[in-house]
């Protein structure tokens, strides 16, 4: 089970992190935003125009989460690292974790 917390949005999904609250929205298929602790902006009229958001799924993934919408899939690892994947499995990215320094990031 996951060691983190969580939940829906309207748009996507909201995870409690030891690094912070990651928010992933989906504004169209194969799309994704990606926000650390409520720094996640609108997406532009230009990219969502005539689309509706995708629908997320979650699911625990031994310490983390997978998060999937049609066309992209995420893996939350519990240390904040994002692993993204096309619907045919292939990585696409991989993003380390956040690291702080001091006051900032």
């Amino acid at each position: 089970m996951p060691a983190s917390a969580a939940t829906r949005t309207r748009d996507g999904v909201a995870i409690d992190l030891a690094v912070g609250r990651l928010a992933l929205r989906f504004p169209r298929p194969g799309q994704v935003s990606v926000g650390w602790n409520d720094a996640l902006r609108e997406p532009s009229v230009a990219v969502v125009a005539g689309a509706g958001a995708a629908v997320a799924e979650l699911a625990p993934d031994g310490t983390g989460w997978r998060v999937s919408a049609p066309g992209i899939a995420v893996a939350v690892g519990a240390d904040g690292s994002l692993t993204y994947r096309d619907d045919a499995g292939e990585v696409r990215r991989r993003d380390q974790p956040p690291l702080r320094s001091g006051e900032g990031w």
